[in-house]
C-alpha cells in the first residue's frame, strides 16, 4: 500500500506543483520547499538507519557530490519554471526522453543494435512531436531538464562507485 501510494504521488507530483504555481506560489519558493522537504525526509531516514548500521563519512569536498546536488536542484528549479508556462506532461516527456537518451550509449556498448534502433526511433519521434506542440521557450526548458538529468545520473553513478 505504501509503495503504491508513493508511486501515485510521484506520478501526480507535477500536477500538484502546477496547481500550486497557479494558486500563487512562485517557482523558486516551490523549489526550496521541495528541497527542504527532501532534507527533512532524508534526515528522518538517517535517524532510523544509524540505529541499524554505522554510516560512512562523506566528504563535502568531493566534486561529484556537488555536481550531483547542483544538478538535482537545477532539475527541480527548471521543472518548476517550465510548469509556470507549460503542461506537466512536458516535464514527464522530458524525463522519459532523458531515460531513452541515457540508454543509447549502454545499448551501443552491449551491441544491442535492434534495441538501439527502436530507442533512437522513439527518441526522434518524441522530439519531433514535442517540437510541434510546444513553444521555443518550453523546448529550451525540456532540453535543460534533459541535460541536467543526464549530468545528475552520471555524477551520482560515479559518486557511488
Amino acid at each position: 500500500v505504501a509503495i503504491g501510494t508513493l508511486i501515485i504521488l510521484w506520478g501526480l507530483d507535477t500536477i500538484f506543483a502546477k496547481q500550486l504555481l497557479l494558486s500563487g506560489f512562485d517557482a523558486f519558493s516551490l523549489t526550496f520547499v521541495r528541497a527542504w522537504t527532501s532534507v527533512a525526509f532524508a534526515s528522518i531516514m538517517m535517524l532510523f538507519l544509524i540505529r541499524k548500521q554505522p554510516l560512512q563519512h562523506i566528504s563535502f569536498r568531493h566534486p561529484l557530490l556537488w555536481i550531483t546536488g547542483i544538478s538535482f536542484f537545477a532539475i527541480n528549479l527548471i521543472t518548476q519554471l517550465s510548469l509556470q508556462h507549460a503542461s506537466p506532461f512536458l516535464y514527464k516527456t522530458a524525463l522519459r526522453g532523458s531515460a531513452l537518451l541515457l540508454g543509447i550509449p549502454l545499448l551501443l556498448q552491449m551491441r544491442k543494435y535492434s534495441k538501439l534502433a527502436v530507442a533512437s526511433a522513439f527518441a526522434v519521434a518524441g522530439l519531433v512531436l514535442l517540437s510541434l506542440y510546444t513553444s521555443d521557450e518550453n523546448f529550451i526548458f525540456v532540453a535543460a531538464i534533459m541535460i541536467f538529468f543526464a549530468v545528475y545520473t552520471w555524477a551520482s553513478d560515479e559518486f557511488q562507485k
